[in-house]
């Protein structure tokens, strides 16, 4: 399996986990609903920026690294960086479809983790 289908499984795992454990600090859910093709997520995420690169899936689950997430500014322009972003959204599923595909339309990026 490429390393990008990997990773990109990484992050859906990585959202639907954050959807169900309670943060630290307040994160709106972003409802689900069937009426829309397309959701925007922007404003309804939380960022880290892993300046060090260092840190494992299992590192961003731990109490004292969720802390660390702030809030999005519905930007997601972090410019040409070593740097890792790690990105959580919360979802509250209110719709009747099974199944949901995370997409980022980003060409530019290098490589998804």
């Amino acid at each position: 399996m490429p390393p990008s289908s990997q990773c990109f499984k990484g992050f859906i795992l990585l959202a639907l986990f954050t959807s169900i454990v309670t943060c630290a600090k307040a994160q709106p859910y972003y409802a689900l609903y069937d009426s829309a093709n397309r959701h925007r997520v922007d404003a309804y995420l939380q960022i880290l920026v892993d300046e060090t690169a260092a840190l494992k899936h299992t590192d961003i689950l731990k109490d004292e690294v969720q802390k660390k997430f702030v809030n999005s500014k519905g930007d997601l322009k972090f410019g040409y960086t070593k740097a890792t972003i790690w990105l959580k959204l919360a979802i509250k599923k209110t719709s009747s479809e099974a199944q949901w595909l995370v997409e980022l339309p980003a060409p530019f990026l290098e490589f998804v983790d």
